[in-house]
């Protein structure tokens, strides 16, 4: 079996007259990651779906823009910014109720990492219930970057590119946001969960 094609290879051939089937390449293997991206962040199936579709929308259109030969070019990074962008617009807006702005479960999301144990399982939901909570209190900021890296697995050089903002600044922001999520579980009462996924 060979290897899959490198996002740049296919975005070099999305350019092409005729590229349609380079680019649904890319559509299908950012759909899922994206369209949580937007679930999280927005806690809305309609919108996530809405901004999903507006994403690669705005990627067919705007693809002309974007150089894959550019040192360190990422097209990923560069996807995420669109989205980072309408999450943003959308938060904005008047009336969007910011308590169910963001869930984010820092690693507890996947099925696999339930514990088998009915009691054990009791009490990893509630650490799970927390960490939403601890998450959702973050400011917007640093939230972003807690999402962007934890959740959608960008390397700290993409989030800066994505977000438009220095490295450092993306490390502090990381830095600020696990330290605050650690004093808050902490602050429950929860240091089990606090050391498990402030960690991670």
């Amino acid at each position: 079996m060979g290897l899959e094609p490198h996002d740049l290879d296919l975005v070099r051939q999305a350019r092409l007259a005729g590229g349609n089937s380079a680019f649904e390449q890319l559509v299908g293997r950012y759909k899922r990651p994206l369209y949580n991206f937007f679930l999280r962040s927005l806690r809305n199936g309609s919108l996530a779906e809405e901004y999903f579709q507006e994403t690669f929308l705005r990627c067919f259109r705007g693809l002309s823009s974007f150089d894959p030969d550019m040192p360190g070019a990422s097209f990923r990074a560069w996807l995420y910014r669109i989205a980072v962008h309408l999450v943003r617009d959308e938060l904005r807006k008047p009336g969007f109720k910011r308590a169910l702005a963001l869930e984010i479960e820092l690693g507890l999301d996947s099925a696999a990492d339930a514990p088998p144990d009915p009691e054990d399982q009791a009490s990893w939901e509630q650490q799970r219930a927390r960490v939403r909570r601890a998450v959702t209190a973050l400011p917007d900021l640093p939230r972003e970057v807690v999402i962007l890296h934890l959740y959608q697995g960008l390397s700290y050089p993409e989030m800066a590119e994505t977000l438009g903002i220095p490295l450092g600044t993306v490390k502090s922001r990381m830095h600020a946001a696990l330290e605050k999520l650690r004093t808050v579980l902490v602050h429950d009462g929860d240091e089990a969960a606090a050391a498990m996924e402030v960690a991670s």
